[in-house]
């Protein structure tokens, strides 16, 4: 017989792929980017028409008056330029500027909001909730600022029944309430709050924030200039809470830094600059320092503390510098360096630099978590203020290119030749194969988007392109691309 036989086997074979396929759009839901305000006008009609577990809203720079409710969906509604250029106001609405409080989980994501006007949620004659009211669910909040915004509890944040979110490179200043002016834990919620920096705060009690039978932990966080009119100028904690605090600073607060009643029930501190010392409430776990931790500019531009322009990142004589343990900072679930590894600790200060950098002329106090995290972070929510290295005059070492940071003439960290893309001292082709990874968008081990952005020098200019690939090429062929001395000079 002339042509293709079909058999029944073949018919078959053909007549089950059929199925199937015509069958997957309804099991395999296809991911959706929707924009605001291109596909949607507001946020919240962006939220009502995602797909739970699939799609994400993708928020233009602007202020969208309106306030906004997850309803349980596991979506991520992200600013396309973060929170100093795009903003949620919920003036005149008498509202949480956002609410979760319908089991939402760590895949409700909020990224790159100012938050701002919210007046909380009415429950048993209280508000709560300036800024965002979160109930029963464990959401993700990622690099937003809470600003002005007022509750009877939590008027920055409220935080009840069990919930235990994530809240990470977040900033509270200017937030007010009754009982937690930044942020109220409450009924057992166990709050993940890391890089987090709270500021101008006030309240009755726990001025930056109350705990509540609730045992959250604080990492790299700085509280400053908070106020209470009675007591906790930074932390309140009332009725058995916990809280366990590390590599944080808690300083200028007024009328005390923490309160805890009863005292047994106390704090657990770690690695942080408390001032006045660790006094009611305050559990000893090693590492703490009662120094001056010296802020940059802690009254800002505007010569007024508590205001968002403050800079509190650490002065080059701080004590908190390299004073912070390794191995308490933060794993980075929400991938803030966009480098695709979620296993690593958080790589970046609340600002967006180099979380893990030495500055030589200070002492070594903290604890390095080898092999992979030798330089030891400081203290705060923020890396101290040292000039970046330029070249190899810049850090005196005459004969290598290095990548962090200098202080007082010295390289702060381990220098590298010029290509050393995977930071094992050598330029070799494996540096070449490493940057050229990254050019596919993959960064794998020490193969870090800092390490692979060559162009033009280290650190480069935040884009991993073709002359990253050209300067790994150069340093393999020992040519001086970076106005230092390459691998073998």
């Amino acid at each position: 017989m002339n042509g293709t036989q079909v058999t029944v086997s073949t018919c078959q074979r053909w007549h089950t792929t059929l199925c199937v396929c015509a069958l997957l759009p309804a099991a395999v839901a296809l991911a959706e980017t929707r924009y605001v305000p291109d596909d949607h006008a507001t946020i919240q009609a962006c939220i009502d028409a995602a797909v739970s577990g699939s799609d994400e809203c993708v928020v233009a720079a602007g202020t969208y008056h309106e306030a906004i409710d997850f309803n349980g969906k596991a979506i991520a509604v992200r600013s396309l330029e973060g929170a100093d250029v795009t903003t949620i106001h919920a003036g005149w609405l008498t509202r949480s500027v956002v609410k979760c409080v319908s089991g939402e989980g760590p895949g409700t994501v909020l990224d790159g909001f100012t938050l701002t006007g919210g007046t909380g949620t009415a429950s048993g004659g209280f508000r709560l909730g300036g800024g965002m009211y979160v109930s029963a669910s464990s959401p993700t909040v990622l690099r937003c600022t809470f600003v002005g915004n007022s509750a009877s509890k939590g008027g920055g944040i409220h935080i009840a029944d069990g919930s235990a979110p994530t809240v990470t490179h977040c900033r509270f200043f200017g937030n007010t309430g009754q009982l937690g002016g930044g942020m109220y834990n409450l009924n057992n919620s166990d709050s993940n709050v890391t890089h987090c920096l709270f500021s101008g705060n006030t309240a009755g009690f726990g001025g930056g924030m109350i705990n509540t039978e609730s045992h959250p932990t604080l990492t790299n966080c700085s509280f400053s200039r908070n106020t209470a009119t009675y007591s906790g100028g930074a932390i309140y904690n009332c009725l058995h809470s916990g809280p366990t605090v590390v590599n944080s600073v808690l300083w200028g607060s007024s009328p005390d830094e923490i309160n805890t009643i009863p005292f047994e029930y106390g704090m657990t501190i770690r690695h942080s600059i408390i001032e006045g010392g660790l006094l009611e409430g305050g559990g000893d776990g090693g590492g703490n320092l009662a120094g001056n931790p010296l802020f940059e500019d802690a009254d800002g531009a505007d010569e007024i503390v508590g205001t968002i322009d403050d800079d509190l990142r650490l002065s080059l004589l701080s004590p908190g510098i390299d004073a912070g343990d390794n191995a308490a900072v933060a794993i980075d679930f929400g991938d803030l360096d966009g480098d695709s590894i979620v296993t690593e600790r958080v790589p970046l200060d609340l600002a967006g630099q180099m979380r893990f950098t030495d500055v030589a002329t200070a002492p070594q106090t903290g604890v390095a978590f080898l092999p992979d995290y030798a330089s030891i972070a400081d203290i705060g929510a923020l890396e101290a203020a040292a000039p970046p290295c330029v070249g190899a005059d810049d850090c005196n070492d005459g004969d290598v290119c290095t990548h962090g940071t200098c202080g007082a003439g010295e390289c702060g960290n381990a220098p590298r030749p010029f290509g050393d893309a995977n930071a094992d001292a050598l330029v070799d082709i494996f540096d070449i194969l490493c940057v050229l990874d990254g050019f596919s968008g993959n960064f794998n081990g020490p193969c870090a988007r800092s390490n692979v952005d060559l162009a033009p020098c280290p650190g480069g200019d935040g884009a991993i392109d073709v002359f990253d690939i050209l300067g790994a090429l150069d340093g393999f062929a020992g040519v001086d691309a970076c106005g230092c001395s390459a691998a073998g000079s």
